[in-house]
């Protein structure tokens, strides 16, 4: 989990975000992760995170959207993506994670898979919806959280990582 390149990007957001915006961004930015221009740790996670290092703090989820919707709109399949993420970001589940510390989502870990999932219209096993529970996992864990249950998960690969095997921390 810690070699992918999401898990540098978003330990610099903590940083900056604090734990609860943090979980937010990562969790957007993990339901938009497919269908990228190149590699994610070229393409995506670097220039997202730079975006997010020259912007305001954002004080509302509103203004985060402000933040990342110029980047989405230049992004492949931007429609859909900007669409997702303004439905999650309008989510009384962003909401509740805004504001929210580590051990609150580290107990409804599990609950908020299957929340996201209905959220988002899809199935909590689809590719995106997983992808972004690894994310909240990283924040959770870059926050000096391991007590939660990632083992309903399913983890998704990539087709470039094949058959190697993945390091899981927890």
């Amino acid at each position: 989990m810690e070699k992918g390149p999401e898990w540098e990007q978003i330990g610099q957001v903590l940083e900056r975000y604090g734990f609860g915006r943090l979980c937010v961004w990562a969790v957007a930015a993990g339901l938009n992760d497919y269908q990228l221009k190149g590699k994610a740790e070229v393409s995506y996670w670097p220039p997202l995170y730079k975006l997010t290092r020259e912007s305001i703090l954002p004080e509302t989820l509103q203004q985060l959207e402000d933040i990342l919707r110029p980047f989405y709109s230049r992004e492949r399949l931007a429609k859909r993506k900007l669409e997702r993420l303004h439905r999650f970001l309008g989510s009384e589940l962003a909401g509740q994670m805004w504001t929210s510390e580590p051990v609150d989502l580290a107990s409804r870990f599990t609950k908020i898979w299957t929340e996201l999932a209905r959220v988002m219209g899809q199935e909590p096993q689809d590719k995106t919806i997983s992808f972004a529970l690894k994310c909240l996992a990283i924040a959770l864990i870059r926050a000096g959280n391991h007590d939660f249950d990632f083992s309903a998960i399913p983890i998704p690969v990539d087709l470039r990582v094949g058959s190697r095997r993945l390091k899981c921390i927890s």
